[in-house]
């Protein structure tokens, strides 16, 4: 019989041995740990949750915030409590937000989606709310409006390559800012 030194030999060549701490090189790219477990693949899966929950956070504030600033700027008696809604939720610091509504909505990787979005969600309306509010005096949008009765819907047909631009140009700076 065998011992289980002479198996290990036999199926761990010499190739197979752990290599620790290990410099960056042409193998480990960013170099292996104490463990001799190769950093790069520990950091890409990693990055795996924080791009979910960074591309969930600006798809929910996205989803959420511009709807409600441009039916805030388009509708005026919605807008004013919407605002003042918005207000409230601007008021409180982020983190304390952030922390607040994780508190509510309990653990996990989508309430964190949910409440981190929500932070967000107050200047992306924010945002759009002025955005639509300046667009509706462009020259553009008063003559497509002088064309027919269909007001609110001709003024966010018309506006609305001009601020989904401009939307998606914030929430990209946002996530290059935070990180």
């Amino acid at each position: 019989m065998r011992s289980h030194t002479a198996a290990n030999r036999r199926f761990c060549q010499p190739s197979c041995r752990i290599v620790r701490l290990v410099p960056p090189n042409a193998a480990h790219w960013f170099g292996t740990d104490q463990f001799g477990r190769d950093i790069l693949s520990r950091v890409i899966y990693g990055a795996r949750l924080a791009l979910l929950i960074g591309v969930g956070v600006v798809s929910f504030a996205l989803i959420t915030g511009v709807p409600a600033g441009v039916l805030s700027a388009l509708y005026p008696r919605f807008g004013r409590i919407m605002m003042r809604l918005i207000d409230v939720l601007m008021s409180f610091p982020a983190l304390l937000l952030a922390l607040g509504l994780i508190v509510i909505l309990g653990r996990g990787v989508t309430n964190a989606i949910l409440a981190i979005g929500a932070v967000y969600l107050t200047t992306t309306s924010r945002i759009t709310y002025g955005l639509t509010l300046r667009l509706r005096t462009e020259t553009y949008v008063e003559a497509a409006n002088s064309m027919g009765p269909a007001r609110s819907g001709r003024s966010a047909s018309t506006c609305c390559p001009i601020w989904f631009r401009r939307c998606w140009c914030r929430r990209a700076s946002s996530l290059r800012s935070r990180s």
